[in-house]
C-alpha cells in the first residue's frame, strides 16, 4: 500500500465478527478444539449463522450462536429446545444438527452446511416463483412437518426467511429452518425440566404476517393446523408476489384475524383454480376447516399441480 493511499487493509472475517458481536464470540480459537470459523452468512433478531470449517470431517459446517448481549436463561433454553428438536427428526427436509455446545457460556450448535439462499431472498429478486416450482418448494415443506408433527413438534414459524431453497439433482430442494420457536409437545424430546412454556423470552412467538389467527391470539393455543395455515400464507406469496396480509405487523395481525386475501386468481392468471382452492382451504379462520395433517395437504397440493 503506498504513502498516499490511506484505505485500510480488508479486515479478516474473524475480526469483522469479533468486531461486531464481540470478543466472547471470536478469540481466534477453534470451537471445541474442532470448528474453525470463517465468516458471518446469516443473521436474525436473537441469532446469528457463521460459517466454520470442520477439521474432523474437512468439511463446511454452519454453526449457530446467540447474540452474546442477549443471553439470557430462557434464550439459553429455547436455543436447547432448538437443538434437541431438529436431533430427533430425520426428514431430508429439516437442516441437519451435527453437534452442539458452548464457547464460555456462549451455546452454539453445528448444522450442515447448505448452498442456496432462503426463500425471503429469492422472492426479493423473483417477486414470485413458477406455479410448478412453488408447489414443489411447499410439498418439501409438508414432508418436514410430516416428521416434525408426527414427534409432537409444532414450528410455529414458518416464513420464507425459515425455508432455504437449495439444489438437488438440478431441481429445487427446500428445506426448513429454525425451531427456536417451536412448541414441543412430545415429552421424550423434553428435557426434565422443561415443560413449561417459555413465554418472557419474546412477546411475540412467531412472525405476524405468517400467523394462523389462533397464534396471533395465544402462541401457546396452537397444534399442527396452524403450521399449515403458515404453509397456505407463504405459498400464496410465491404464487401471487404479494403478501395475502400486507403491511406493518399490527395491520398484518389484524387482517389475519379479520380479513380475506385477495382471491389468488385474480393475482395471478395462471394459478390453476384447484391450486387456489388448496391455499384458501389452509386459510380457514377456523382451523377445523383446514386440513387434517401435513400429509393431506401434501397430496392436495400433489393432486393440484399443474400438468407438465
Amino acid at each position: 500500500m503506498s504513502a498516499k493511499d490511506d484505505t485500510p487493509p480488508p479486515e479478516s472475517a474473524g475480526a469483522r465478527i469479533s468486531a461486531r458481536f464481540g470478543p466472547a464470540l471470536f478469540r481466534g480459537k477453534v470451537l471445541g478444539g474442532r470448528y474453525e470459523l470463517e465468516s458471518l452468512v446469516g443473521e436474525g433478531s436473537t441469532g446469528l449463522i457463521v460459517r466454520a470449517r470442520d477439521r474432523a470431517e474437512n468439511r463446511s459446517v454452519a454453526v449457530k450462536f446467540l447474540r452474546p448481549a442477549l443471553v439470557t436463561d430462557e434464550l439459553r433454553l429455547r436455543f436447547d429446545r432448538e437443538a434437541r428438536a431438529i436431533a430427533v427428526l430425520r426428514s431430508p427436509h429439516v437442516v441437519a444438527v451435527l453437534d452442539a455446545g458452548a464457547d464460555g457460556d456462549l451455546p452454539y450448535m453445528v448444522l450442515e452446511h447448505l448452498e442456496g439462499e432462503d426463500l425471503r431472498q429469492l422472492l426479493k429478486r423473483e417477486h414470485r416463483l413458477p406455479v410448478a416450482d412453488a408447489v414443489v418448494c411447499m410439498m418439501h415443506v409438508c414432508r418436514a412437518l410430516v416428521d416434525a408433527h408426527a414427534r409432537g413438534i409444532v414450528h410455529r414459524d414458518l416464513k420464507p426467511a425459515n425455508l432455504f431453497v437449495t439444489k438437488r439433482d438440478g431441481a429445487p430442494f427446500v428445506k426448513v429452518l429454525d425451531f427456536g420457536v417451536s412448541k414441543i409437545l412430545d415429552r421424550e424430546v423434553l428435557a426434565p425440566d422443561d415443560e413449561e412454556e417459555v413465554t418472557r423470552a419474546q412477546t411475540t412467538l412467531g412472525s405476524p404476517r405468517y400467523m394462523a389467527p389462533e397464534q396471533v391470539r395465544s402462541s401457546k393455543d396452537v397444534d399442527a393446523r396452524a403450521d399449515l395455515w403458515s404453509v397456505g400464507v407463504v405459498l400464496y406469496e410465491m404464487l401471487a408476489g404479494a403478501h395475502a396480509f400486507p403491511g406493518p405487523s399490527a395491520s398484518a395481525a389484524y387482517g389475519v384475524l379479520h380479513d380475506e386475501p385477495v382471491p389468488l386468481v385474480e393475482r395471478r392468471a395462471d394459478c390453476p383454480p384447484a391450486l387456489a382452492a388448496v391455499v384458501a382451504r389452509c386459510l380457514q379462520k377456523d382451523r377445523e376447516r383446514r386440513y387434517r395433517s401435513a400429509a393431506e395437504l401434501e397430496a392436495a397440493l400433489a393432486g393440484a399441480a399443474p400438468r407438465t
